[in-house]
């Protein structure tokens, strides 16, 4: 909380004040899954899932894959996801984000991974308006069996941080005030 000595301004001020700070604090989440997400269907699209958190300030996961919004605004979800393939030839990757369970109309982007062991970082972000209480998700379809996110952990020589198979942050653009 904002905080400034009482005997430099007044009370009421001071209320002003940290009305204010409220209202701006930013509203932002950053999640992850540190598993390997293996392809579940070549032909239904999959919904990632999100079981980690950093940071989760009125924006949440529920149901491990819907990134819940707790005010309504205009938001930026950026996402990476580190996409294999384990053998075979070429295999496309389609991503793309649901808002409430439908589809955003023209989100998705295409993804083509080259040949056995071919590794991709997909990234990029959508702004989405959203209600407060609405949800989006990250969606992936890929008609190849061996296409993957993968995580890679337990990196030595030298030591390092593991990889996520995917990382999803959240932040604020603009509309954001405190209702619902």
């Amino acid at each position: 909380m904002f905080s400034v000595n009482p005997r430099y301004i007044g009370e009421s001020v001071q209320r002003e004040l940290n009305t204010l700070w409220r209202t701006l604090l930013p509203y932002c989440g950053a999640f992850y899954n540190d598993a390997t997400i293996t392809n579940g269907s070549t032909t239904v699209a999959q919904t990632v899932a999100l079981p980690a958190t950093w940071i989760s300030k009125g924006v949440s996961i529920t149901n491990s894959t819907e990134i819940r919004f707790k005010y309504s605004g205009v938001y930026d979800v950026a996402f990476s996801a580190q996409l294999d393939k384990a053998s075979g030839s070429a295999a496309d990757v389609d991503i793309w984000i649901a808002v409430n369970g439908a589809d955003v109309p023209s989100t998705n982007t295409r993804v083509t991974l080259q040949g056995s062991s071919a590794k991709v970082v997909a990234a990029w972000d959508y702004m989405i308006q959203v209600e407060a209480g609405d949800y989006a998700e990250i969606k992936w379809f890929s008609s190849d069996a061996d296409v993957e996110m993968a995580a890679f952990t337990g990196l030595t020589s030298p030591t390092r941080p593991d990889v996520p198979s995917i990382i999803v942050t959240v932040l604020p653009v603009l509309g954001l005030r405190p209702r619902g």
